[in-house]
């Protein structure tokens, strides 16, 4: 909550009167709909960390080594991260 006493409030009135913010503020489906999007990004990201930790600990895909799998969940990790901020930043923006 520091970080929000730092910000003057006219940053805070910027972001509440932009064009996405009061797009998405007025709009009865909007917000529903991106936080929707939002949560499963959270969870295909956590889903994919939560793969690679089992590997690690050995607890499933043991015919296949860490490194593989690692490699092949980095697409899922990078697409919901992005998929997370972007809908994250949306949402910040229209509250």
């Amino acid at each position: 909550m520091v970080f929000l006493k730092i910000l003057p409030i006219s940053f805070f009135q910027w972001c509440e009167n932009s064009l996405i913010g009061g797009g998405i503020r007025h709009s009865i489906w909007q917000f529903p709909i991106i936080e929707t999007i939002h949560l499963m990004g959270l969870t295909i990201l956590f889903g994919s960390l939560m793969v690679v930790d089992l590997r690690l600990l050995g607890l499933v895909l043991r015919r296949h080594s860490v490194a593989v799998v690692a490699s092949d969940f980095m697409i899922w990790f990078w697409t919901a991260l992005l998929i997370s901020v972007c809908t994250g930043v949306a949402m910040f923006l229209s509250k």
